[in-house]
């Protein structure tokens, strides 16, 4: 994300969630007024209560977007936090869909915020998904040790220099034309894709990659893509490995 497109994001997500803590205030005083459950207005009241959770949903994830997150330092196996998404994303994987994971033995240890790195499993793994268009198709992901030699995130301006674990999150579904790739990180992100090739905002708020993004490069990573129209994408995320004064133990 650029400078002026961070700071942007970052200042509209303050901005709203004043507007935001106003509303949620007010309906929330409202609802305690109400004298019973069958007082007319708590009907409503529940509806901008509901709307204002939603809202603040939202300024969450306009936040991790511009980089506004409060990473946890803590020991983790990435494995670990791999397998606790894929718990979570089993369930919802379309009929016809093959998900396989592959970890390389002798992980080190990286530091990190456990929440956080699932929602990004997570995430990747729900933008893989949608790029299978409800059709048949595979999801592969593998985690190994990268090194700054054959990982972009030494070019990152992010990044921290040393090795890295890496997950790499496959698909084969229609990929992405290069001008789409540019861009995919972008919050809001919108364009004009055509028939046949996939465009991750076609639904929800487009702010999916852009969390990534941020909650990744939070941590020291970066994160890149390598797509082409008709030949599925491959996301790949890289976090550093730290020294061992470095770490918190997780279960302290």
């Amino acid at each position: 994300m650029t400078d002026a497109l961070n700071t942007f994001t970052k200042e509209i997500a303050h901005h709203f969630n004043n507007l935001h803590n106003v509303i949620l205030g007010a309906a929330e005083l409202s609802r305690r007024r109400s004298l019973s459950e069958s007082d007319p207005g708590l009907a409503d009241t529940e509806l901008i209560l509901n709307a204002a959770n939603s809202a603040d949903d939202l300024v969450r994830r306009l936040l991790e977007a511009a980089g506004q997150v409060q990473v946890a330092r803590n020991t983790l196996q990435f494995e670990s936090v791999l397998d606790e998404a894929l718990k979570e994303i089993r369930p919802c994987v379309s009929e016809g869909v093959e998900i396989s994971q592959r970890v390389d033995p002798g992980l080190p240890a990286i530091i990190g915020d456990r929440d956080l790195l699932h929602r990004v499993v997570v995430e990747l793994c729900g933008n893989a998904m949608k790029a299978l268009k409800g059709k048949e198709g595979e999801i592969s992901l593998h985690v190994y040790v990268s090194s700054p030699a054959d990982s972009e995130a030494a070019e990152s301006p992010g990044s921290e220099p040393g090795r890295f674990v890496t997950l790499a999150v496959s698909d084969n579904g229609q990929g992405m034309d290069e001008a789409t790739r540019a861009r995919v990180f972008e919050p809001f992100y919108t364009g004009w894709p055509s028939e046949k090739v996939y465009h991750p905002d076609e639904e929800g708020f487009g702010l999916g990659l852009a969390v990534v993004r941020g909650i990744v490069e939070a941590h020291g990573g970066s994160v890149s893509v390598e797509s082409k129209p008709l030949e599925g994408s491959t996301f790949s995320v890289s976090l550093p490995v730290g020294d061992e004064q470095d770490f918190t133990d997780e279960s302290a």
